[in-house]
């Protein structure tokens, strides 16, 4: 039998996850706004979905709005992760850590793994939606 882990742990990961999170969006934003560099319009969008992601935790995986937020989370992740890719493929300077034959592939699998995780999300919610209308 797997142990649980309490209310009051889930609760503080939730916090600690938002917490960070808004502090790489906020270093991200000037790192965008201040100098110019777009690899601060991609750690925006991740981390706004890491950030997106906490707060649903805090609401609930399984209430209306956290099922809202879950899309919302995985679909910024995921837009952050094709932005690497394309900006590896651009050729945009992502520093010494940023090669192109690292980039493009993490990029690339993030993209489908967090897009595509959003993407599924939001095909499941509306074929629920559907169904409920149905009489």
């Amino acid at each position: 039998m797997a142990a649980r882990s309490a209310p009051g742990s889930e609760r503080r990961t939730a916090i600690m996850l938002i917490v960070v999170s808004a502090l790489f969006v906020i270093a991200g934003t000037a790192i965008w706004v201040a100098g110019g560099d777009p690899m601060g319009l991609l750690a925006m969008l991740f981390f706004g979905g890491c950030l997106i992601a906490g707060v649903m935790m805090l609401v609930g995986p399984y209430t209306r709005a956290g099922q809202i937020l879950a899309i919302l989370g995985a679909l910024g992740m995921g837009a952050g992760c094709a932005s690497l890719a394309i900006m590896a493929m651009a050729g945009v300077p992502l520093g010494w850590r940023g090669h192109p034959a690292v980039a493009i592939p993490i990029g690339l699998i993030g993209a489908i793994f967090f897009g595509g995780g959003g993407i599924l999300l939001l095909v499941r919610a509306i074929r629920r939606s559907r169904r409920n209308r149905r009489p």
